[in-house]
């Protein structure tokens, strides 16, 4: 009965956590916020009015990136040199190409 009771308490926590997901450019969040709505917290790499081909995160972006669950990666310019470097900041962030 404790093990039951232990099970269940675990699974509730599951399910009511958050994940913590990033994506590259803003109409990605649109999707991710379709897909996951209340079950997904989205931070956004590139914001409006950066162009993807020159942009470096902020230290802010690299706290988020160092929390993060999972990334949601497109193939933009910047993950080329990017990518390798925010998996070592959060080697346990998965990186899922969705380009």
């Amino acid at each position: 009965m404790k093990k039951i009771a232990l099970i269940s308490l675990l699974a509730s926590f599951w399910l009511l956590a958050k994940v913590n997901c990033v994506v590259s450019i803003v109409p990605q969040k649109s999707f991710t916020k379709a897909i996951g709505g209340s079950k997904v917290d989205i931070s956004v790499m590139v914001p409006i009015g950066q162009e993807p081909h020159t942009y470096e995160p902020r230290p802010s972006q690299m706290k988020k990136i160092a929390k993060a669950d999972i990334y949601l990666s497109l193939g933009v310019a910047f993950e080329k040199v990017w990518l390798p470097k925010l998996k070592n900041q959060n080697p346990n962030m998965k990186i899922v190409d969705v380009g």
